[in-house]
């Protein structure tokens, strides 16, 4: 019967998802709201929801806005009712199914990160060439470098929202302290927490000439305008739990914080480099996006999707050191001219006998492009069915390149990236027994070690 991560399909349910969660359950627990039904099974960091009914037409992806909310509901409802205290993880790695003429289709979403960058130190030479040793940070400069630490290592996206307003509110309490007596109308008094903000912005703006066009074109407004589109909609929504704020699992909320949380790191970097000078360096440096574009357009036609039965930390090592045991890299054609039918006879026999050493599935992958609206980021698809696989089974999937790698040493870039790709072996558990078609759906996300996150475990 056809499962998820030890989930059954239940029969008498149209649709559902699997989530991965962040820690494993102990217990079985599940509970039955509305039409849906949410599953957690003990010893899988999964929560599962089945929907008993699903409008006609619906998309996969549709899917994820109708099971998402069901599966936060409901672990919610689990913490303070059971003590059992769970956050879903990476919400656009899952995996959705739906029943199509009575038979579950699949599709199953992977996050790939390729991660790059180059390390250095940074050193302060002066006017004779002398290294500079550094000095100690001040007191706020500290406070707010803590902030900006604690932002940057989060795995929480609200969590690292409030560290970096923190690391905002830090530095402009520096530079025009909050707790100083001003002269206003009526005499020396101290300001209240927007009069303060709005003096402290419009003085960093001055001195600074800080950036706030992301919140208005007209510089005149953009100080009123960080404060009506930002600290009243985002800031006070996020560290108040009062009617209108802003909830964690909530898709669209998640992605305005995600927003104004780029906007607002844009604003901090500046502050913190023009502010406490020397103490700070936000350069980073690695692979352009340019550069990935032009060698998955170059990998991908030479790349399939291998996935196996078996549950190994290194699949394409598992799967090179069949290929290469069973000749296939020695029978692989040489020129153009040497594709025939008799090679290609050659090539399949040599992957059947690599099989029969080690248990393993080839799909065809398609790259699509990159993800609409964003240049960082590209999809790549697979797309097959259950009787054209030998294994039901998949407990692990890897790209795998399947040409002779040393048709790559010309080029020192296309080595990294297949290497890239290929020690990035997915483990998962799925029974495909009865599933009609199965799509895969890989994001393959360029990130830089030195750059602040872009996207956060849990939302």
């Amino acid at each position: 019967m056809a499962s998820i991560h030890g989930f059954s399909l239940p029969d008498g349910f149209d649709a559902g998802a699997s989530f991965m969660l962040s820690k494993g359950p102990w217990l079985d627990h599940s509970q039955d709201l509305n039409d849906a039904r949410v599953v957690i099974k003990a010893g899988q960091e999964r929560v599962h929801v089945a929907l008993k009914q699903i409008s006609a037409g619906v998309s996969m992806d549709d899917l994820l806005e109708d099971c998402l909310p069901a599966a936060e509901k409901y672990l919610d409802v689990l913490a303070v009712k059971a003590q059992l205290a769970y956050r879903i993880l990476n919400q656009n790695d899952k995996v959705i199914w739906r029943r199509t003429a009575n038979l579950p289709e699949l599709q199953i979403s992977v996050t790939l990160p390729v991660t790059t960058g180059a390390s250095a130190s940074p050193q302060v030479i002066d006017a004779g060439g002398n290294i500079v040793p550094s000095q100690a940070e001040s007191p706020k400069a500290q406070a707010a470098f803590r902030y900006y630490r604690f932002a940057g290592s989060s795995g929480d996206l609200f969590e690292a929202y409030r560290y970096m307003y923190l690391c905002l509110e830090s530095a402009l309490d520096d530079l025009d302290p909050s707790a100083k007596l001003v002269q206003k109308k009526g005499g020396m008094r101290k300001r209240g927490e927007r009069e303060w903000l709005a003096d402290a912005l419009g003085y960093a703006k001055s001195t600074y000439s800080l950036d706030l066009s992301a919140f208005s074109a007209n510089p005149l407004d953009a100080v009123n305008q960080f404060i009506t589109q930002h600290y009243q909609l985002i800031r006070c929504a996020t560290f108040h739990g009062k009617a209108g704020a802003l909830m964690p699992g909530n898709r669209a909320d998640v992605k305005r914080v995600d927003e104004q949380l780029g906007k607002l790191q844009l604003i901090v970097k500046q502050l913190l480099k023009e502010h406490f000078k020397g103490g700070v360096n936000f350069g980073s440096s690695g692979m352009t996006p340019h550069a990935l574009n032009s060698q998955l357009e170059s990998l991908i036609p030479y790349t399939l999707l291998v996935t196996s039965p078996a549950d190994v930390p290194d699949l394409a090592q598992k799967i090179r050191s069949a290929l290469t045991t069973s000749g296939y890299y020695d029978t692989l054609p040489k020129r153009p001219e040497d594709v025939t039918s008799t090679k290609v006879e050659e090539v399949e026999q040599a992957i059947h006998r690599a099989r029969e050493q080690f248990p393993f599935d080839l799909t065809q992958i398609t790259l699509d492009g990159k993800r609409p609206g964003y240049d960082d980021e590209w999809i790549v698809t697979a797309q097959t069915t259950a009787d054209q696989l030998r294994h039901s089974d998949v407990r692990s999937m890897v790209l795998m390149f399947m040409l002779d790698q040393k048709i790559l040493l010309t080029n020192v870039f296309l080595v990294m990236a297949e290497r890239i790709f290929s020690a990035k072996t997915v483990s998962t558990n799925l029974d495909l027994t009865g599933i009609g078609s199965i799509a895969y759906k890989l994001r393959i996300a360029l990130r830089y070690f030195q750059e602040f996150p872009k996207e956060f475990a849990s939302n």
